[in-house]
């Protein structure tokens, strides 16, 4: 064969494996950007495309096992970073991802060894430590998972989801204010990736920053606009800051985008409460009671609604459903009984006020309430216990002080009637029932011109009493 023919037979063969490696690494690309978009099945073919000419190409085997993690081909995954080691042992990358398909497989231990393997080999790969501690998470050691994630950030500041998945255990842990610096570098990282933002939105409502919630919630609704939960979650910071408004605005959106969505018939029922709609309230409550017929919270809702519609029969109904399906709520069963009081069904009204008191409630107004329940039903001393437990916490409330009095009037017991008119009257000089009370209970007592001066006090307040 002569000198030329030669030389051109080893330039052609030079030109075709430039070609070829040429075509490997377009495909590689493009295999790559398909995975970056999702499309994981059409980036399996490029990758696969490469590997039938290039069997060891590590970008395409890389690539593949990648790919077939996304659409959780595991076992397809495993043998071609199975091959990948065994064509090359000691490759770091390779055991990154055997010991992360493991993992996702069951066999934790097997991917925590080698994960532990591929960090020995190279104690700079950020990748081996994420994936670590999401195993580490996994097995329950909470606290070395955060280990591992804060060394993958160490090396790889810029580490978007290894950044997200630190902040989200650290807001597990109620380190609120520690996670948020890791946010906001998963959202530098990754500023298209809406997830960050509603994570960080959801802490801000916790924080009780309602302004800065609802501009986290409204950048995931700008990158996404079907995104139900964003909406929900506005409305929530919006009704916070009193912006009602705005607030029914993104609930009727996120209703219309998931139109099953308990929680966002109930946020709208409360706001729509707030506001004096009480029909529509009951309407949006009575949605989500048809969509999760056993939640008590609903049914309080609807009662709270009837209560100030002035429906007592109706909340009644709705505090006793809550009460069927969580017997020990307290609030439940002091609204039962201020439904119950209000329409004039007093000794319900005093069973339910003592049981609330036995469940420990809260609010002392509790026993303002069993005492005027008390009142309805004539028994005066016990309501005068009641009104010394409320009176024991808000002595300025004059209210309270003139029905204690009141009761002790109805006692006969003129002098403790007129202490406790006196008081009501020091806090409220004004109070014209307390002075006619007084000025009977003084003419009981004989005390005739005590009697006068009030009933003077009186016509001064109010001629036309005369």
């Amino acid at each position: 064969m002569s000198f030329v023919k030669i030389t051109f037979l080893l330039a052609f063969c030079l030109f075709s494996r430039l070609l070829a490696a040429q075509s490997a690494n377009d495909l590689v690309r493009s295999g790559n950007e398909k995975l970056r978009r999702g499309n994981y099945q059409a980036a399996i073919r490029d990758f696969n495309e490469v590997l039938m000419t290039d069997p060891r190409n590590v970008a395409a085997i890389e690539g593949r096992v990648l790919a077939r993690i996304k659409a959780e081909d595991l076992p397809g995954a495993f043998n071609d970073a199975d091959q990948w080691l065994r064509n090359s042992p000691s490759n770091h990358r390779a055991l990154t991802y055997r010991g992360l398909v493991r993992g996702k497989m069951g066999d934790l231990d097997g991917g925590e060894a080698d994960l532990n393997r591929a960090i020995a080999l190279e104690p700079e790969f950020a990748e081996a430590f994420y994936y670590r501690g999401a195993l580490k998470q996994a097995l329950g050691n909470q606290r070395g998972a955060i280990t591992d994630l804060e060394r993958a950030v160490a090396i790889k500041p810029d580490f978007a989801m290894a950044n997200a998945e630190l902040a989200a255990l650290l807001l597990e842990r109620g380190e609120a204010e520690k996670a948020e610096p890791y946010l906001q570098k998963a959202i530098d990282a990754n500023p298209s990736d809406k997830t960050n933002y509603a994570t960080r939105g959801m802490v801000r409502l916790k924080q009780n920053k309602p302004a800065a919630a609802e501009e986290d919630f409204s950048k995931v609704v700008a990158l996404d606009s079907t995104d139900a939960d964003a909406f929900y979650q506005r409305a929530v910071a919006r009704k916070a800051q009193q912006q009602f408004s705005g607030a029914l605005d993104d609930l009727n959106r996120a209703i219309a985008l998931k139109r099953n969505f308990e929680a966002a018939y109930c946020e709208r029922g409360t706001l729509r409460n707030l506001t004096g709609n009480y029909k529509e309230a009951l309407a949006d409550y009575q949605r989500a009671a048809d969509l999760n017929p056993y939640n008590s919270n609903i049914y309080f809702d609807m009662g709270t609604a009837a209560l100030n519609m002035q429906d007592y029969a109706a909340a009644d109904r709705y505090f006793s459903t809550t009460l069927m399906y969580n017997y020990a709520d307290p609030e439940a069963a002091f609204y039962r009984g201020v439904a119950r009081s209000r329409n004039k069904n007093y000794k319900g009204a005093e069973a339910d006020f003592s049981r609330a008191i036995g469940y420990r409630y809260k609010d002392d107004g509790v026993y303002r309430e069993r005492a005027l329940a008390r009142m309805g039903q004539y028994d005066y001393t016990e309501a005068i216990r009641d009104w010394d437990k409320y009176l024991a916490k808000d002595s300025l409330n004059s209210t309270g002080q003139y029905f204690r009095g009141l009761c002790h009037f109805q006692t006969l017991e003129w002098k403790k009637a007129i202490e406790s008119f006196d008081r009501a009257l020091r806090i409220n000089p004004g109070y014209e029932q307390a002075l006619l009370d007084r000025a009977a209970a003084r003419a009981n007592l004989k005390d005739y011109t005590g009697a006068v001066s009030d009933y003077d006090a009186v016509l001064q307040l109010n001629p036309q009493s005369a």
